[in-house]
């Protein structure tokens, strides 16, 4: 199988250190094309795969990834469209582009599939939704799962979420980043190195999660179980709740959204 990825910026980094990293795909079977010669070397220097300028040498590969921002989806499409074979999957990363959008440009009779994934998926725990046209096979379709699972959880949904799961694993990233950082500036307030407040503030959130993926218990339960009757972390809860944390935390997705 061999892939082909159109733009070098942070997702696109994030899937080739999960791809490569599993050891799904060989570096030769890769080949990575950007609009500057400076981020098709950086390609190279980071993963020792195939380069080129030449975005229509991409689009003769198995699967085309397009990790380009969507304003640039037409513009790249019809650049590549001539050479795609009723074969080629393109591949879409870009959370506002439907199937339809696609489909608009390139005709109707070509393999496509929607996904949003998210920055972990460069350590491997990313988790990407993923929505294809009718047009592919179920080997196909087992194939890029197989693909995106080697750097990612894997969710099929109907293309009406797929603008709405942005801000919950797309987007959502960034608050997490953003809880770890307040709770690691505090720590270093108080006495912590700055490496000791980011690595516990950091683990304290990974073990977190991992209850309640391992427990399945709802998270209220979870956290009833840490707040013990007139102790401490009751007032932080009381804190957390006047200062409208969980609110704010639905205004944002709200924002993400809109």
């Amino acid at each position: 199988m061999k892939l082909g990825i159109i733009g070098y910026g942070n997702m696109a980094k994030a899937i080739l250190s999960g791809i490569l990293g599993k050891n799904v795909l060989k570096r030769e079977d890769i080949i990575v094309s950007a609009k500057s010669r400076n981020s098709i070397n950086l390609a190279k220097k980071d993963f020792g795969v195939n380069i080129t300028l030449d975005n229509t040498l991409v689009s003769k590969s198995d699967i085309v990834l397009l990790a380009v921002e969507a304003g640039v989806y037409p513009l790249v499409l019809n650049e590549i469209k001539e050479y795609l074979s009723e074969n080629t999957i393109i591949w879409s990363i870009a959370a506002s582009i439907s199937l339809n959008d696609i489909s608009e440009v390139i005709g109707n009779n070509y393999k496509v599939v929607r996904s949003m994934p998210n920055t972990p998926s460069k350590v491997g725990f990313g988790v990407t939704a993923v929505t294809p046209n009718s047009l592919l096979t179920n080997e196909e379709l087992d194939n890029i799962i197989f693909l995106i699972s080697s750097f990612s959880t894997v969710k099929i949904i109907r293309e009406d979420l797929q603008e709405k799961i942005v801000p919950v694993t797309g987007s959502s990233p960034a608050m997490v980043f953003m809880f770890i950082e307040a709770m690691a500036e505090e720590a270093i307030s108080l006495g912590f190195s700055s490496d000791e407040a980011y690595r516990l503030s950091a683990l304290s959130v990974l073990g977190s999660a991992k209850m309640i993926l391992e427990t399945k218990e709802h998270p209220s339960v979870l956290r009833d179980k840490v707040c013990t009757p007139g102790g401490v972390t009751i007032e932080m809860v009381k804190t957390l709740e006047k200062e409208g944390f969980k609110r704010s935390v639905i205004k944002a997705m709200e924002a993400c959204i809109k």
